[in-house]
This record gives structure tokens, sequence and C-alpha cells, in this order.
């Protein structure tokens, strides 16, 4: 490591409008411009070299801060971040994206925690700003009061692996680089849904993980946001960043030393929640074809979700929903499968 408390890691593509307000603030952070370590990965922009300028503007204000990596093929933001990350030297790394932007006093406070607690991962609360004029929300609401997760046991683990409270984009919270390169923990690539692969595969290996709850990141949320794009073009993004994670979770060895949590996490992610979103966003459902495929590769390593303990729990007042994993799909058409499940949508979504 280079004695940097911190990596941030930057993807950024065609971004030339948004990467100013992001730099601004990360330039301006109180625990002082040489305690990081900004990399700006450039994922091939299109924008006639109009980003790639900005981010080498940068770099020559401050070379031994920021570093710009030009990358020649467009990987989408998770192989932006896996590139970054191999450069990454700071104690600890956070992910921002190109268009949002931290609290001045985010570092700073992050790495405090960190050394307080001896953490492996530090969440934080975010704001979705649309108005960019409009006053920020405060900081902490009344009455919220920090959590710490100390996991010393599977049991411990295992909680900890369904903890609902936490999210699973990776903009949320900071790592201990150490942990990440260790053991090779990684996006999904060329998909649009990326950070499962990488979120949950943390959870095997955090010992510790702090969550603050404070506002500490912002998120602009405007015209060209992934989460406004039309959902067509990325319907089947899902499948394959949860088809990614679950390999990776046998290859690691934990499917079966978790495997109730581990069932639960892919069937949850691979198949209901990616036919329930195409079924509410996408512009055409998913092929008949396609969903009898999605049933194999589930049958494959879950026998029967419906005796999983999470699965009985969770969707106890619809058990039937477990029944359209394993039903025999000649008996239905595609669009009677596109009603069950926008009709599900319209209730869990």
């Amino acid at each position: 490591m280079s004695g940097k408390k911190f990596s941030v890691i930057v993807p950024c593509y065609n971004c030339a409008e948004y990467i100013p307000r992001c730099m601004d603030h990360l330039m301006k952070q109180t625990i002082g411009l040489e305690n990081l370590d900004i990399i700006l990965v450039d994922d091939a922009s299109t924008d006639q070299g109009a980003t790639l300028e900005l981010l080498y503007g940068y770099e020559k204000q401050c070379p031994d801060s920021i570093t710009v990596i030009a990358s020649s093929e467009n990987k989408r933001q998770g192989g932006a971040r896996n590139l970054g990350l191999q450069y990454a030297s700071g104690e600890y790394t956070a992910y921002c994206d190109a268009d949002d932007w931290y609290a001045v006093n985010a570092m700073e406070k992050l790495y405090e925690i960190a050394k307080k607690y001896d953490c492996d991962a530090i969440e934080y609360n975010n704001q979705n700003m649309k108005d960019l004029n409009a006053p920020p929300e405060p900081v902490r609401k009344p009455g919220e009061e920090d959590k710490i997760w100390v996991i010393e046991s599977d049991e411990d683990r295992k909680k900890y692996l369904m903890e609902e409270e936490l999210g699973i984009g990776c903009w949320g919270r900071i790592y201990r680089t150490a942990m990440l390169k260790e053991n090779d923990i990684r996006f999904s690539e060329g998909v649009a849904w990326e950070e499962p692969a990488f979120t949950y595969i943390t959870r095997f290996y955090v010992k510790k993980h702090y969550y603050i709850k404070e506002i500490l990141h912002y998120t602009y949320i405007h015209a060209g946001s992934t989460t406004n794009t039309p959902y067509e073009p990325k319907k089947y993004d899902n499948l394959v960043t949860y088809g990614v994670l679950m390999e990776d979770i046998i290859r690691r060895g934990f499917w079966e030393r978790y495997r109730q949590e581990a069932e639960y996490i892919f069937w949850y992610g691979y198949f209901f929640s990616s036919l329930c979103f195409a079924a509410a966003y996408a512009q055409t459902f998913y092929p008949k074809s396609l969903f009898v495929k999605m049933q194999e590769k589930v049958k494959e390593v879950i026998p029967d979700i419906r005796s999983n303990c999470y699965f009985k729990s969770i969707f106890s007042e619809f058990p039937a929903i477990g029944d359209l994993t394993y039903c025999n799909a000649e008996n239905l058409s595609e669009n009677e499968l596109y009603e069950i499940f926008k009709e599900i949508a319209q209730i869990v979504l």
C-alpha cells in the first residue's frame, strides 16, 4: 500500500457534464487530498475526447493523488471498477459514480470509524437528488442510531448474509482494500446490474461492518442515469449477474456451508426478481423458451426452493410463487406467464 488512506474509483463514460461536481467534492475532502488516491477510469468514452481531456486535466493538476486509466474497451461500470481496483493503493476503497458526489467530510468520518472499530466495511446513507437546487435532507434523521455487525461464527454470518438493512449498491459503503484484493472480489462486467456479484461476495469475507446512519453520499437522478434509461436493453442483465454470483459462491466453497442463504439469494435475484422486473418495466416479456431455461438453471442447484427456510418465512402468504419455479411451462402460454408475473410485481415491487 502507498500510505494513502483511501482509493476512490470513479468509472467515467461520456461524463464531461457531471464529473466536475464529483471531482470538486473529492478534491475538497477534509481528510486532505494528500490522503486520497483518486482513480478515474475512462470506459472507452465516445464523446470525441471531451471526458478524457477533462480527466487528464485533473491528473495534471494533482499527479500525486489522481490517476487516469483509459480503457480501450467499454466494459460498463463493473469492468471499469475491476480495472480501477488493480491500481488501488489506499488502505480503504470507495466507489463513486461520475455523476454522484460525497459530502466533503465523508472520508474523514469514515476513516475515523474504520480505525476505531477495525472494520472491513463501513456503510452510510445516500440521498437521491433529482433537483440540484433542492435543499439537502438532514444529515441524520432523529432517533437513528449507528449499528455494527461483528461476524465471529457461521451463525453470525448467516444472519449477516440475509441482513435486509444493508444495501447491495457498492457506492453505499467503503471496503478494506486488502480484503478485496486478497480474495479477488470482482463485479460482473458488460451489464447494467453489476453490483450484486460484488457486494454479496464481500459478505462472505467481512468480519466487522459498521453502519453510520448519516447521509454522506449523493446520487444525481437524471435522464441518463442507469435507473432512468429504458429497461428493455438491460432486461437480461440481472440473469447474467446472478449467474456469475452463483458460480462464484460455488467456486469459493460457500454454497454448501451457507446453502439455505445462498439458495435464497440466487433464487430471489436470478429467477423471482428478474421475472418481476421484466414484467413490470420491459417492453416485452422474456420468451417462454428462456423461462424454461431459467427453471432448468435453478433446478440444477436448488432441488426445491419451497423447502428453503427463508422462502417459507418470507413468502408464507404466497407459497404458489415457489410452484412457478418448477411448473410445467408447456401448459402456459407466454402471455399467461407475463400476466402472472405482472400481477406478482404489482404486489411486491
